[in-house]
């Protein structure tokens, strides 16, 4: 066997400890992570779902516009709506 192909050994490699390697449950990576889908379940629990206002048909007033039919977008489809009182928001909340 040739001396020139052998490694020698100059310091011990460290070999990672159990607590090197643990998970920390309430670091800042996984609580921004986190953050967002609770928010929009939050939201969806206090509100409902969101819709926005794509189409609608008004007529002036001495008052301003009075809206007589909105249609909207919502992720169950589209809705149409004839308000009463003439408003139709931009981006609303459907409760089911």
């Amino acid at each position: 066997m040739s001396h020139r192909n052998v490694v020698r050994t100059v310091r011990e490699v460290r070999r990672e400890t159990q607590t090197d390697a643990r998970f920390r449950v309430l670091s800042p990576r996984h609580v921004l992570w986190l953050s967002w889908p609770l928010a929009a379940c939050l939201v969806y629990f206090a509100l409902g779902l969101p819709y926005l206002r794509f189409s609608y048909s008004y007529h002036e007033t001495d008052a301003g516009l009075h809206y007589s039919r909105c249609t909207y977008w919502a992720p169950w489809g589209r809705h149409e709506r004839r308000p009463s009182d003439g408003q139709c928001p931009l981006i609303g909340f459907h409760r089911s």
